[in-house]
């Protein structure tokens, strides 16, 4: 897969329709079909909803087969003046979760964009060994058919993206997800083999504080970096690829440099305990205290 290709997934936007009672929120119906980005290190499920100044695009980013997915959200009606706390619902009845997002900005316009952070339709899709970055364990979402998205920054502010069901959508991704791995050099066949995911086995001397490359600290300057990595029968990582990074792209030849060399597993494992190759995924976040 070496040519970056869209797919549109035609589906029929839901109007929005506000419940009594509800009225301080504002509902956003889709002003696009979904789309699946095949980029060639990741896979990214995104729609628009809501026009001109109040629109805001949800991205649904996967990094690797599952059911997590990171998510972004991009828009004027997003803007955050700091990094604080927001809440986020899916699906009705609404149940908020509060999240802390990371601010960013995206375009000439340097229109607003929210890191939202990791979700997960499974309970059991997580990395809870990923002792490398600030990513906490996935947060669960309550139903995988969920049909909305609601997001409250603050008492005056309160969106619904009307996303409609979510299982075509989903199925996309999932297949572009599949592609993906194939280009990489690890088949569909090899991960579905996996019964038990690699464990990292020295986290602790992946990356250190004397690590940080030196440009962006003097600039004090942060990054996100996802990667993927092949991990060998052995425990060894065979390659790592930077699947998005923020800000200097040094961030991400330090980190998969370093962690090529430096990183061990207790390999994977298939139903009859034999190791065999298989992904692991991590999300580094470079930041100054």
């Amino acid at each position: 897969m070496t040519d970056r290709k869209f797919l549109l997934v035609p589906l029929i936007a839901s109007l929005a329709v506000q419940p009594a009672g509800a009225i301080d929120v504002v509902a956003l119906p889709a002003s696009t079909p979904w789309v699946v980005d095949y980029d060639p290190d990741n896979c990214t499920l995104l729609r628009r909803f809501g026009a001109d100044d109040d629109a805001i695009i949800a991205q649904f980013i996967r990094y690797a087969p599952g059911s997590s997915f990171e998510l972004r959200l991009i828009g004027k009606p997003v803007k955050l003046r700091r990094e604080r706390a927001v809440h986020i619902g899916f699906g009705e009845p609404v149940e908020y979760r509060e999240v802390r997002p990371t601010l960013g900005q995206v375009g000439e316009d340097a229109t607003p964009l929210l890191f939202m952070g990791n979700f997960h339709l499974d309970p059991d899709d997580s990395n809870d060994d990923d002792d490398t970055s600030d990513r906490a364990t996935p947060a669960p979402v309550p139903q995988a058919e969920f049909d909305s998205l609601t997001l409250r920054i603050d008492k005056g502010r309160k969106f619904k993206l009307v996303t409609g069901a979510m299982g075509e959508p989903l199925a996309a991704l999932d297949k572009c997800v599949g592609n993906l791995m194939e280009s990489w050099g690890i088949s569909q066949v090899e991960i579905a083999r996996v019964a038990t995911p690699p464990k990292p086995s020295n986290t602790g001397k992946w990356l250190t504080t004397s690590d940080y490359p030196r440009k962006p600290l003097y600039k004090g300057i942060g990054s996100r970096v996802n990667i993927a990595l092949i991990v060998g029968a052995d425990g060894t990582v065979e390659k790592c690829r930077v699947q998005s990074l923020t800000d200097d792209r040094e961030f991400g030849k330090v980190t998969c440099d370093l962690i090529s060399a430096r990183a061990k597993f207790e390999p994977a494992l298939d139903v009859d305990g034999i190791p065999v190759r298989s992904l692991y995924t991590s999300l580094v976040r470079w930041k100054i205290d």
